[in-house]
C-alpha cells in the first residue's frame, strides 16, 4: 500500500496529502455559502472573479449537500438532478460553460466509476454528441475523454460481474479508443492526460520504448509547464528518455479517474 501511495504521489502525479496531524479535519457537513460560488476568471484558469447570484448558489449548495447525504439507492436520482442542474446553469451563464459542463462530465463519470450511477455513461455519450462540433476544443476533448473512460467502467462495474473475456474486451477497446483520442486531441489538456495514461500503462507493462514515446509526445506538445495550458511538464532522463512531472491528478490508466487513480 505504501509503495502504491508513493508511486501516485511522485510518479503518476504531483500531489500533496492532507494530514490531520497539521490541519483541522475537513467537516463533511461544511458547505459553500450561496453567495460564495465563484465565477471563473477570464485571464487565469486557476483563478476566479466575481460570484454567481445567491439564488443559483443556493441551488448548487443544496445539490452538492444532497449528493453528500445520498444513500446508494438515492444516489442515481440525486446525481442526475445535479448533472442536469450544472448543464442548466451553464446554458444560463455562457462564460461559465467550460467550467460547469466539465464539472457535469466529471460528476457523471465518477458516478459510473463508482458503480452508483451506471446511466452516467449514456449521459456522457449524449453530452459528447452535443459538443462534437464545438469550436471549444478543450471542452470537447474533456467530455469525450470522460465518455471513453466511462464506457470502460460501465462494463467493469456492471452487476452481475462481467466475465473475464468481457472485461478484457472492454480494456482493449478502451486502449484503442484512447490511442485514437490522443491522435486527435494531443494538444489539449485532456489529450495530455490521456497520453500520460497510455504512457503509464505501457510503463507498467515494461513496454519502455512505447512509454517513452508517449512521454516524449507530452514533452513536445507542452514544453512549458504553464498551468493555464498544460497538465504536465516533461524533462529528459536516462531511464526512458523522458521524466515527467504531471500537475494534475486525473486520468490514470486502469483507466483514468477524477482525482483518484
Amino acid at each position: 500500500m505504501d509503495v502504491w501511495r508513493q508511486w501516485i504521489r511522485h510518479r503518476s502525479a504531483s500531489v500533496n496529502e492532507y494530514s490531520t496531524r497539521y490541519s483541522v479535519a475537513i467537516d463533511s457537513a461544511n458547505a459553500t455559502a450561496p453567495d460564495a460560488w465563484r465565477r471563473q476568471a477570464t485571464s487565469n484558469r486557476q483563478g476566479s472573479e466575481g460570484a454567481f447570484d445567491a439564488e443559483i448558489g443556493a441551488e448548487l449548495t443544496a445539490a452538492y449537500q444532497a449528493l453528500e447525504a445520498a444513500s446508494p439507492e438515492e444516489y442515481p436520482a440525486v446525481c442526475e438532478k445535479t448533472f442536469n442542474l450544472l448543464l442548466t446553469v451553464a446554458a444560463q451563464n455562457p462564460t461559465e460553460e467550460t467550467s460547469l459542463v466539465s464539472q457535469a462530465a466529471d460528476l457523471a463519470f465518477s458516478g459510473v466509476q463508482s458503480g452508483l450511477y451506471p446511466a452516467g455513461a449514456e449521459k456522457l455519450a449524449a453530452l459528447a454528441d452535443v459538443y462534437k462540433d464545438s469550436s471549444n476544443a478543450e471542452l470537447k476533448a474533456h467530455v469525450r475523454y470522460r465518455q471513453i473512460t466511462a464506457d470502460y467502467y460501465a462494463v467493469a462495474q456492471a452487476q452481475p460481474r462481467p466475465k473475464d473475456s468481457e472485461l478484457a474486451a472492454a480494456q482493449e477497446k478502451y486502449a484503442e479508443d484512447l490511442a485514437t483520442f490522443v491522435e486527435e486531441y494531443a494538444t489539449t489538456t485532456a489529450g495530455a492526460e490521456a497520453t500520460l495514461s497510455l504512457a503509464m500503462n505501457n510503463e507498467y507493462m515494461v513496454e519502455n520504448e512505447t512509454a517513452a514515446s508517449y512521454y516524449s509526445q507530452v514533452a513536445q506538445n507542452f514544453p512549458e509547464p504553464a498551468p493555464q495550458a498544460a497538465p504536465a511538464a516533461a524533462t529528459q532522463d536516462a531511464y526512458s528518455g523522458v521524466h515527467y512531472q504531471p500537475q494534475t491528478t486525473s486520468g490514470g490508466f486502469a483507466p483514468g479517474s477524477v482525482g483518484v487513480y
